[in-house]
Order: C-alpha cells, then sequence, then structure tokens
C-alpha cells in the first residue's frame, strides 16, 4: 500500500511535470481520471477521451489478468 501511495503522490507528479517525455505521459493512471473528473484538478496534461478511456482499461485489464496468470500458475 506504501508503494502504491508513494506512487501516486511522487512518482506520478514527478512524471507530469517532464515534458521531455512527451505522449508517453498519457499512460499514466491521473491523467486519464482527472479527464473525465467535472471538476479541475490542476493537470494541464490533456488527452483525447480515446486514449483516456484506453489508458483506464488498460490499468483495469492488464493487473487483472496478471494476477489470474499468477494465481493459476503458483504452486499449491
Amino acid at each position: 500500500m506504501t508503494a502504491v501511495i508513494g506512487w501516486q503522490t511522487i512518482a506520478t507528479q514527478i512524471l507530469l511535470n517532464t515534458s521531455a517525455l512527451g505522449s508517453v505521459r498519457d499512460g499514466l493512471l491521473t491523467p486519464a481520471l482527472t479527464h473525465f473528473s467535472p471538476v479541475d484538478a490542476g493537470i494541464s496534461l490533456t488527452m483525447g477521451t480515446g486514449v483516456a478511456m484506453a489508458v483506464l482499461a488498460a490499468w483495469v485489464i492488464v493487473p487483472a489478468v496478471v494476477g489470474t496468470w499468477r494465481a493459476r500458475t503458483q504452486d499449491v
């Protein structure tokens, strides 16, 4: 849990403010979530609705698939 909090509060903000990354920053969860937020979150990174939906879907589907694979291949 500490790693997730650290990632969301520190690492994501650093990556969002690094303009040298360009469109790679679109893969982060925070800008995709704020795209659909009804209030201004202060994030200046903009992306299309399709990209935001794809990023959100990837952040849900990829961990679920990896977790399922890990559970099936784990020694009993």
